[in-house]
Order: structure tokens, then sequence, then C-alpha cells
């Protein structure tokens, strides 16, 4: 904020008016608000982050008759400038609190949308994970069944195998026993 928009703005705050300025302002008395007089003003007001250059420069835009010094008349349309530019930069000010206020809301909402599709985003891959994990313990029990019934099948034949020994065994030793004509044991 510039020196002008400082200054008016404290001159508003203190709600002083032209010959209250110039009172203030004018140290020696004399009707008139000299340079020097000005730059002590403009710290006295509280006016701050400014360099002496623009205070200068602000003085030599005020001195309209560039006589190197303010009066009454100078004084009025100066005030005047001074306000206007206290309300110019506390409209901006507004403008900028109020666009930053509009820019954070959108910020925080597209946050939240953000982290509710990274939320999403994390939900599917944790039910694609699960489907896997699903799919492939379905695919070991299935492997499992199927072995088991391998098995069977193998154990089965395998006991079939043994009844069609011990049943050949029985006719060969049965055979035996009828060509001895020994009565076969069963």
């Amino acid at each position: 904020v510039g020196v002008a928009a400082q200054l008016g703005t404290k001159i508003v705050k203190r709600n002083l008016r032209v010959g209250d300025v110039l009172k203030l302002w004018d140290k020696n008395r004399d009707g008139r608000v000299s340079s020097l007089e000005f730059r002590s003003l403009v710290a006295e007001m509280g006016v701050t982050g400014v360099a002496d250059e623009e205070v200068d420069a602000l003085f030599r835009s005020m001195d309209k008759d560039g006589g190197g010094s303010l009066d009454l008349d100078e004084l009025k349309p100066t005030l005047k400038q001074l306000v206007q530019a206290a309300e110019i930069s506390a409209a901006t000010i507004r403008e900028f609190q109020k666009s930053t206020a509009l820019l954070r809301k959108r910020a925080l909402r597209e946050q939240a949308e953000l982290e509710a599709a990274r939320a999403e985003e994390a939900w599917e891959a944790r039910q694609k994970e699960e489907a896997a994990a699903r799919a492939v313990a379905q695919e070991a029990e299935a492997a499992a069944e199927a072995k088991r019934r391998a098995k069977e099948v193998r154990d089965a034949a395998a006991a079939a195998k043994t009844r069609e020994q011990e049943d050949f065994q029985l006719k060969v030793a049965a055979r035996r026993a009828a060509k001895l004509g020994v009565p076969a044991v069963v």
C-alpha cells in the first residue's frame, strides 16, 4: 500500500478535517506545511514501509504551485485525494480479500473432491485386491478338491486292483485245490 493510501487511511481513522490537518501538520504555525514537516507528519501518523523518496514524491504531487510548501488551498484537494486513495486502497483490499476467500473456498472444495476421488480409488483398489485374493483362494480350493478327488480315484482304483488280485489268487487257489482234490479254503 502506497504512502497516499496509508496516509489517507490514517486521516480517515482519526476523522480529521482540512483545518485539523493544517493545525496538526503545521509545526511552526506559519500557515504552511513544509516538506520536512510533511515527512515528520507521515512518520508520526504511523505510515510504515515507505522510503523518503516516496514521501517526497507525494509531497511534490500535492504542492501544485511548486512553492515547496502546502497551504490551505493546496491541502483541501490534497486531503480529498488522500481520502480517495485510502478508499480505493480499502476497496482494493476488500476485493483482494473477497477473491482470496473465494479462491480458498474453491481450493478447499477441490481438495475435498480430490480426497474423495482418492478414497474411492483406494476403495476400488481394495475391492480388486479382495476379489483377486478370493479368486486365488477359490482356485487353491478347487485345486485341493481336484487333488483330493484324484487321490480318491487312485485309492479306489488301487483297492479295485487289490480286490481283483485277491479274487484272482482265490480262483487260482480254488483251481489248484480242485486239481489236487482238496477242498478250497475261502
